[in-house]
């Protein structure tokens, strides 16, 4: 389940990186560090938050 949802998370990420203008490489990349600095919720809300 938490693996899951951390996918989603990373997936979401993506997809907003991806809409700020990032490549695809490059948002993956991104979302990638994130999961694995443990960071990827903030990440995740300052995207859409900033988006807004």
């Amino acid at each position: 389940m938490i693996i899951s949802l951390q996918t989603q998370k990373r997936l979401r990420t993506i997809r907003l990186l991806k809409d700020r203008n990032c490549t695809d490489a490059e948002a993956k990349a991104i979302a990638r560090r994130a999961m694995q600095d443990g960071w990827l919720d903030a990440l995740c809300f300052q995207i859409s938050k900033d988006g807004k």
